[in-house]
C-alpha cells in the first residue's frame, strides 16, 4: 500500500477523548494539465488519500479543505472505510460496484463558500451536497467502522480545473469516537 506523502497524526482530542481529528495533505504532481468535472486529484497513480488514527469507530462530523491557489472550482470528498480501487491523478472518478460497501459519505465543498486567506491559499468548508451559496444544508455525520483504524479517500473535481504546477493540499476531518457505525 502506497501511503499519500506527509500525513500528519491526530491531536490528542478534545476533554474525555471523544473528539480529535485527523490531517492529511499532499502535493499534486508538478504539471498544469486540467482537470474534467469529475476527475480525481492525488499525489499518485496507485493511491486513495490516508486519514490515520481515526480508531475502529467513530463519526466524520466536519471537514476542511485547505488549497495552496486560488480558482474557481467545486471539489468533493468521498471517504471509504477500507481502501478503494485505485484511481490515478487526473483520472474519471467511477465506482466500482466492490467500492459500493466501503463508501462512508461525500462531503461537498462549494467555491461559492470558500474563504482567500492569503495569497494563493483558500479554505474549504464542508457542505451537505444540495448545499449553494445561498441554501446551507447541515453538514452530514458520517458514521463508519474500520477494521485498520484507518479511512481513505478520493478529492474529486466536480467542475473543470486547471491547476498551478505542484498545488498542495490539506484535509482535516472532525471525529467523534464511540459511535456504532
Amino acid at each position: 500500500m502506497t501511503l499519500i506523502t506527509n500525513v500528519d497524526a491526530p491531536a490528542t482530542g478534545f476533554p474525555g477523548g471523544r473528539f480529535s481529528y485527523t490531517y492529511a495533505s499532499f502535493t499534486r504532481p508538478a504539471n498544469t494539465t486540467a482537470y474534467g468535472a469529475k476527475d480525481v486529484i492525488s499525489d499518485t497513480t496507485t493511491a486513495a488519500i490516508q486519514f490515520p488514527k481515526v480508531g475502529q469507530n467513530g463519526a466524520v462530523i466536519s471537514s476542511t479543505l485547505f488549497v495552496e491557489e486560488t480558482d474557481t472550482i467545486n471539489f468533493s470528498l468521498w471517504l471509504f472505510d477500507q481502501e478503494p480501487t485505485n484511481f490515478a491523478d487526473n483520472a474519471a472518478f467511477a465506482l466500482v460496484s466492490g467500492d459500493f460497501p466501503k463508501v462512508v459519505g461525500k462531503f461537498f465543498y462549494p467555491d461559492a463558500t470558500k474563504k482567500n486567506v492569503g495569497t494563493n491559499l483558500e479554505v474549504y468548508q464542508a457542505y451537505d451536497f444540495q448545499a449553494t451559496a445561498s441554501v446551507s444544508a447541515v453538514l452530514p455525520r458520517l458514521p463508519y467502522r474500520t477494521p485498520d483504524g484507518l479511512l481513505y479517500g478520493l478529492l474529486v473535481t466536480e467542475t473543470g480545473y486547471t491547476p498551478i504546477s505542484g498545488v498542495k493540499f490539506g484535509i482535516r476531518l472532525g471525529l467523534e469516537f464511540g459511535h456504532d457505525a
